[in-house]
């Protein structure tokens, strides 16, 4: 599988195009034509995980932090940065990162995040689109209809609500002439031909739509697919960073947080708060939240997220909303694992991981 092949893969998961203004997720190091049987997934590209990458065997590296965020103004070799860079090409692996296009992306962090404080549905905290909802209908041999289903399922094709893989057939009969030049897959050039087809239709949300009709067009037998694209009036789901919801159960700050330690698997966590506060509305932002203690303050009544300041916690006390630090790294770490097993599943391929924390340390 080339590494071309991984990226569509994981863009049918979180969208490069969903990335905000000011990132850089995407390819940062290497080819896309890569031959890949290997990958290494990291929080970030740090030179624990290279030497892990070059002494263990992989190909490439998907991380969830960008190794590049500003402008490159040179290459020099001689800082540890440009050491990795030398060492990464010098060993033709490549590096990929998916960052706040899987913060924000349906079925990424926030999804994650939300599982593990036992919330249910959940909306944005700060929405930053709503995708649109399209028809996708292709017609195809009935023998290669199934082969079709599963290829646009894979894709992203057909996800409605808590289902996935949804679509409709319809079966028929399509006609055709094979002209000069042409290199039908049934038929002969010049003899009208009538063939039972069906008809396959998903519902496909605008973010994964290319992704699907790439995956479509590839699976597709015939060399001149015909497929119809509607755009529908149905709505599709906000998306944005973070997310807020309520939890089954009403209990105190302490057991939350106590609860909410556990299940995000942290070492340490902060709390901030009257522990005996009483909670049932949740809000929570991976990696760096605290920019939206406003947007939150008086729609949820503890706020989990990490890189909490003195002044942001101030501003949380004056507006009556408890606090969760679990930290950068304790509130994205879940999503090197969860990105693995999508890829062990989408490609078949050995995954390997690395939960290095480059913020660790000792508190005396």
């Amino acid at each position: 599988m080339l590494s071309n092949d991984v990226i569509k893969i994981l863009n049918s998961l979180a969208p490069e195009h969903l990335s905000d203004s000011w990132d850089n997720s995407g390819l940062q190091i290497g080819s896309r034509r890569k031959e890949v049987k290997k990958i290494l997934v990291s929080l970030d590209f740090g030179r624990e995980v290279l030497n892990k990458a070059i002494f263990e065997g992989f190909d490439m590296v998907v991380t969830h932090h960008p190794f590049f965020f500003g402008e490159i103004k040179n290459l020099s070799t001689d800082g540890v940065r440009g050491e990795m860079i030398r060492d990464a090409i010098k060993h033709d692996i490549v590096v990929y990162s998916a960052h706040t296009n899987i913060d924000v992306a349906k079925d990424g962090m926030n999804k994650l995040i939300a599982e593990k404080l036992g919330l249910g549905k959940t909306a944005p905290i700060a929405p930053t689109s709503t995708d649109s909802l399209y028809k996708l209908a292709v017609y195809v041999p009935k023998e290669d209809g199934e082969k079709l289903r599963k290829a646009a399922g894979d894709a992203g094709a057909g996800s409605l609500g808590n289902y996935d893989h949804c679509s409709f057939t319809l079966s028929g009969e399509g006609r055709f002439r094979p002209l000069e030049g042409s290199d039908p897959h049934i038929g002969s050039k010049d003899s009208l031909e009538v063939v039972e087809e069906l008809k396959l239709e998903f519902v496909v949300e605008k973010s994964k739509l290319k992704y699907v009709l790439d995956a479509v067009l590839e699976a597709h037998p015939y060399e001149e697919v015909a497929y119809d694209i509607y755009r529908l009036e149905n709505e599709g789901e906000s998306m944005g960073y973070g997310g807020i919801g309520t939890i089954e159960r009403e209990q105190s700050l302490i057991d939350f947080a106590k609860s909410a330690k556990e299940n995000l698997q942290c070492s340490e966590i902060r709390v901030y708060g009257d522990l005996e506060q009483k909670i049932k509305r949740v809000a929570f932002c991976g990696g760096s939240g605290a920019s939206f203690i406003g947007s939150v303050a008086g729609k949820a009544d503890v706020y989990v997220t990490g890189d909490i300041k003195y002044h942001d916690a101030q501003k949380a006390k004056e507006e009556g909303l408890a606090l969760i630090d679990a930290g950068h790294f304790g509130t994205e770490h879940l999503i090197v694992d969860y990105l693995a097993d999508f890829l062990r599943e989408k490609t078949g391929l050995k995954v390997g991981i690395s939960k290095h924390d480059f913020s660790e340390h000792i508190t005396l």
